[in-house]
């Protein structure tokens, strides 16, 4: 079995949908493996991995805001590069472009908050590969401070029964 069928069969276990689920869960775990796969492979093998993306997509952008919740949790900036380059395997994937760059917002909240250069790292997870996903991450760079905040976005700060998270505030 392949990690993203194993990725589809957790998840299909659930009876809640992924994004609330308690943080973390088997499906982070999974998705994480996968971003740590992706992480270690040449370049072209991580061209193959964003095309075999697709069924999952909506996920990764799911666990992209979900490690910005753990990297909060944590002080972990591994949590922080795990969730961008989710997104940079989802490649714009989930919906359309906004989708992956709301997603941006907590995980740039979530630098701030453990003592991150929040730019530095959208730079640094844009290197992986070039795509589309990538110049979204440079682009985020560019925008002003205002618009990279999480009412901007749509996001809340919450305490939740698992801890803390982002959610979506309408």
């Amino acid at each position: 079995m392949s990690l993203y069928e194993d990725i589809i069969l957790e998840i299909q276990k659930s009876k809640w949908g992924y994004s609330f689920m308690p943080i973390p869960c088997e499906v982070d775990e999974k998705l994480r493996q996968l971003v740590q796969l992706f992480m270690d492979c040449s370049v072209s093998e991580r061209r193959a991995i964003q095309d075999q993306a697709n069924p999952i997509a909506g996920y990764l952008n799911s666990f992209a805001i979900r490690s910005a919740a753990l990297a909060v949790r944590e002080r972990s900036s591994q949590r922080l590069m795990e969730g961008l380059i989710a997104l940079v395997i989802e490649n714009c994937r989930a919906g359309d472009y906004r989708d992956t760059l709301t997603a941006l917002a907590p995980l740039y909240d979530a630098a701030g908050k453990i003592g991150e250069d929040a730019d530095a790292q959208l730079k640094i997870a844009a290197t992986f590969v070039d795509s589309h996903s990538s110049n979204l991450l440079l682009g985020f760079v560019g925008r002003p401070a205002y618009s990279k905040n999480l009412r901007q976005f749509g996001f809340k700060e919450v305490e939740a029964l698992d801890g803390f998270r982002y959610e979506w505030s309408f």
